[in-house]
């Protein structure tokens, strides 16, 4: 533990807190002045929580350096041990075997649940990231955050084509962009059909070919 005289964080570390300051500063101005994804920002703060993490810690650790009893000060060590332990137990219990709370998350739930989850079937979502870590060989993102091919479609107004080519079985989207898809590319629905829903997720199965 650092005497009183000695700078409380050297110099290396004292760069990785300002890259961390930096790029909390930076996602802080981009959410903020351009984004409207409301539900990620906890996600995307991180930097800002470790911070906060490394501040609570580094302000303990000169709590500690005031202590003269090293008696008093493994106490205090340990209450705020016990505290955060304690916190993190209640949080897990609270929510232990309950579907996720989070974005998609009864959704999630309810598709390893269901014939979706071992079917084999082709899976198109506009926001696929949870769905494309539970099925990464099934899952097609049609948004373009991972798929070039699907951001250059809808770039140019192209997506019906890029969906009749991607040979989907499934199209789940939620309400906003079942909109979406009617404004930009009416025809889908002449290739989809309601299929059922997931909480928000609204199911499309392909249309038997016309004989």
């Amino acid at each position: 533990m650092a005497g009183l005289g000695r700078p409380l964080v050297d110099r290396p570390s004292r760069h990785v807190l300002l890259a961390l300051m930096t790029s909390g500063i930076a996602l802080l101005a981009y959410y903020s002045l351009f984004s409207f994804s409301f539900c990620f920002y906890e996600r995307y703060f991180v930097p800002i929580k470790l911070l906060m993490v490394i501040l609570l810690a580094l302000v303990l650790v000169r709590a500690l350096n005031w202590v003269g009893n090293r008696l008093v000060a493994n106490g205090l060590a340990l209450v705020v041990a016990t505290i955060a332990v304690s916190s993190n137990v209640s949080w897990i219990a609270h929510d232990f075997g309950l579907p996720s709370s989070g974005h998609f998350g009864e959704e999630s739930h309810d598709i390893v649940r269901s014939p979706y989850a071992t079917d084999g079937s082709r899976l198109g979502l506009m926001e696929s990231g949870r769905f494309g870590f539970l099925y990464p060989t099934r899952v097609v993102n049609l948004d373009g955050e991972v798929n070039a091919e699907a951001l250059h479609a809808l770039k140019n107004n192209a997506l019906d084509e890029y969906l009749r080519k991607a040979n989907l079985d499934y199209i789940m989207l939620p309400d906003f962009d079942v909109a979406f898809f009617d404004e930009r590319l009416p025809a889908w629905r002449d290739m989809y059909a309601p299929a059922g829903n997931f909480h928000s997720l609204d199911i499309f199965a392909k249309r038997a070919p016309a004989r």
